[in-house]
């Protein structure tokens, strides 16, 4: 629908091979419909917690996610406390997390997403809780 109505397309968390094939899926029905309106920009958003250490990354940026993905759960900010324990229960509805989120599935994706690439091009994706910077090749 995004692509017969000329939209562009926007992803984020989600893991990259997804990601590919979403966008190859809006490029194939853009060409199917003409491209309408001169449209058909996909981007991708990913995030990217910069500290000075791993350590410190991953002691300061996983209570931050766990509230993006209660927001995302809820629509509202509830003014309770949350934990990391609750981050299954936020995520348990996306099929790209099956069973749920935790802390140590976190690095566990962001350590695949190092090493994936797509349609011939390499990326190097950054861990979301790593120290390291994105390089971007292709």
């Amino acid at each position: 629908m995004v692509a017969r109505r000329g939209w562009n397309l926007a992803l984020s968390r989600q893991p990259l091979a997804n990601c590919a094939q979403a966008i190859q899926s809006y490029r194939d029905e853009l060409a199917k419909v003409g491209n309408p309106d001169g449209g058909g920009d996909a981007i991708m958003v990913r995030d990217i917690y910069v500290a000075e250490t791993d350590e410190q990354a991953w002691s300061e940026a996983p209570p931050q996610i766990t509230r993006f993905w209660q927001l995302a759960t809820d629509n509202v900010w509830r003014g309770d406390s949350i934990s990391t324990d609750d981050l299954p229960k936020f995520t348990e509805r996306f099929a790209y997390f099956p069973g749920g989120l935790t802390v140590k599935r976190l690095d566990e994706v962001a350590s695949a997403r190092d090493r994936e690439t797509s349609t011939g091009e390499t990326y190097t994706v950054p861990a979301f809780l790593r120290s390291t910077s994105t390089r971007i090749v292709g």
